[in-house]
Formats: C-alpha cells, structure tokens, sequence
C-alpha cells in the first residue's frame, strides 16, 4: 500500500512512522522542515483535561496522555536519540470561590479513577492560599489557593521530533521537506496522486496532517475541513541565577514552563492574526508582564527568545478535530484541527489512523470523522 502523508508536525510524522511500520510504503510532504509549525512553537506541556469533562475528545486526549511515556521511550528505543518527559505537575491558581468548589470535586475524581503517577501523593490536590505561600514562597500568593495536579507532564519538543524523524527513516519511510503538495488528482471520486513544484507521485492512499495549512491543500480537503489558524506567541526565558521552579505553574491564560535552568512562557491566543507567524512588542510586553505578576523574579529575566506559532482550530464549536475518511472519497484521509492537543494526541491518534487506513477500521475515531457537522454527526 503506497500512501502520501502531506505534513511533517508531530502527527504527520507520528502516522508515517506507525503506517510504515505496518508495511505502508510511505512519502511524507512537508513544505518547510518537519516540525516547524505548530509543533516546534508549542511548550510541550502535557496536561489533561478537567476530571469532570467527560466529552469523546477530552477522554481521547486522556487516555493518550496516559500512553505518552512509554511512546517516548519506544521512540528513544527506535531512534537511538534522546526524548526527555518528565512528569513535572502543575499548579494552576483558582480566581473564585467557585472555582475553588469546582477543584474540589475534580480532585476526588481524579485520585479516585485517574492513574497513580504520583505515587502515595494524591494525583490531584487543593491547596488553599496558605499552603501555596508555605511550598511555593516565590510565588504571589492568590486569595482562592491552586490546583495541584501531578499528572502534569512535558516533552521536550524538539528531541521528540527529531526522534520522530529518525524513527521514520529507520522504518522507511520517504521524508521530503522544502516541498509543498500543490493539489491532489482525483479519478472516479479517488484520490490517485499528489502534485508538488517537482511533479506527480502516485499513491494508495492520502493522509493530510497539515495543521493550519490543510484546507490549502485541495478544495476537497477544505470542504470538509474548514481549518483556521489561531495565533499563539511564546518566549523562552533565562532567570537569575539561583532562580528555579520545579512544576508548571499556570494563572489565567498565562503559563511558566521550567525547563532546567530555563523557563518557558506562554501563551497568546490570536484567531484574527491570519497566517501571521510574526512575534509583536506588545505581545512581549504583556506576557513579561504576566509573568512577574505570577514569579516577581522574572521581572529580572533574560529573554532568550520570542516565536509565534498557528494553531489549528476547526471554526464550528465545540472545536473538536477533524480525523477520518473524506465523506465522498474513501481514500483520502484528514487527521487535523487538533488545536492545543496535537502532541498530547500523537500516540494514541497515530496508532488509531494507522488501523483505520490499513486495516479500514478505527471506533475510536467515529465521533470525529470529517463532515459530521453536515450529517448530524
């Protein structure tokens, strides 16, 4: 079975190496680098939905979240290179007294059916003002306490790729970067090729993982899979010496992402920025000073860098990405629109794609199959 993959994020290369390695002889496409969307803008952040959301994707994204330590030590394993996680934990700061009863419940449920990673501790654990001022004594304290949750993990995003990429390769898979698809060719409602700057390459099969760009990929795609960009800008700082945090710490929309002796920032969320990927002044200004409003040292940091990255967002709520066979021809394949949780997906998504294109079923992926707004799915 000859099959494209047309994107190179974390998911396309995910998908190419579990289809190689079922027997798919497979070419992926990138237009730029493998990675370098919104995958190598992300922070890496690992963190799962509320206990208490209980929706298809929200377990989805659970349930791989679960799997994503030993995804990343197979792929250390296959690759011979480095894919650092660690279960860091998060602390998330609560703005109300609801929000405080909220996290009480979502405590209880999660220590009661979530896994143990935490060992005697509770997975998840209320503190209240006083008990964050005595563990986290840098931190300005918040009137309605946090949410301690140690499922929280991070991947280094970087070694995941490259190991990714690696991984590919070692399974045999084609990999072309610097080479947009410019469109697909169809006969009798199937897809039978791609077409590049470069020329034509035939196939089984096409899978489109392209992110915020799949839409562009063929009118066929955008039909079904109508993917808009969604702006997020990140920084990457270098405190004070001796300055460290030893867990995520998340406040509103801001988060602080320690990393050994650095700590990542995010995040902004621009829908109308279009396919704008630069970074701005006041986007800067404005999370430096989220920042030190959460970790006053920060106000001292250095900044190391400053990206912007596109998420891609399905436009109809609830958001919910696009993963299935095209409604009018079967063999072409969307797995994009994952938004914010395309890494976290990566293992448990991959392998559920790979079962449906090469053994032509996946239950897993019904609620999300591509047109299922226009059939009442």
């Amino acid at each position: 079975m000859t099959i494209a993959v047309i994107g190179g994020g974390v998911m396309g290369l995910a998908c190419a190496w579990r289809l190689a390695r079922s027997g798919a002889a497979v070419t992926l496409f990138e237009a730029r680098a493998c990675g370098e969307g919104a995958t190598l803008a992300s922070l890496g952040a690992l963190w799962p939905a509320s206990p208490l959301a209980q929706g298809p994707l929200q377990e989805l994204h659970r349930e791989s979240l679960w799997q994503f330590e030993d995804f990343a030590r197979e792929l250390a394993a296959e690759s011979g290179l480095p894919v650092a996680f660690r279960r860091l934990g998060r602390l998330e700061f609560l703005n109300s007294a609801k929000a405080v009863l909220r996290a009480q419940e979502e405590s209880v449920v999660a220590c009661a059916r979530w896994p143990g990673f935490a060992g005697p501790l509770p997975t998840m654990q209320l503190l209240d003002r006083a008990g964050v001022s005595h563990d986290y004594p840098a931190l300005v304290p918040q009137p309605h306490g946090a949410l301690l949750c140690r499922a929280t993990a991070q991947v280094n995003v970087r070694q995941l790729v490259a190991a990714l990429r690696t991984a590919c390769v070692r399974a045999g898979v084609t990999i072309l970067e610097s080479t947009a698809v410019t469109s697909l060719e169809f006969h009798a409602k199937r897809v039978i090729a791609v077409r590049t700057a470069k020329g034509s390459t035939t196939l089984d099969a096409a899978l489109v993982t392209a992110g915020a760009w799949s839409a562009q990929v063929s009118p066929a795609v955008a039909a079904v899979a109508a993917i808009r960009p969604v702006k997020g800008q990140a920084m990457r700082l270098l405190p004070p010496a001796g300055v460290r945090l030893d867990l995520i710490i998340k406040s509103g929309p801001t988060y602080l992402i320690p990393w050994d002796d650095e700590i990542l920032l995010g995040s902004t969320t621009e829908p109308d920025a279009g396919f704008d990927e630069s970074s701005t002044p006041v986007a800067r200004e404005n999370l430096l000073a989220a920042a030190a409003g959460i970790f006053p040292p920060l106000a001292e940091a250095k900044v190391l860098g400053h990206w912007a990255g596109l998420r891609p967002q399905t436009p109809a709520k609830p958001h919910a990405p696009i993963m299935g066979p095209h409604p009018e021809i079967p063999n072409l394949y969307l797995c994009t629109g994952h938004y914010k949780t395309g890494i976290g997906l990566a293992p448990l998504v991959s392998d559920l794609m790979n079962k449906l294109i090469t053994q032509g079923s996946s239950p897993g992926l019904d609620t999300f199959r591509p047109g299922r707004s226009a059939s009442g799915g």
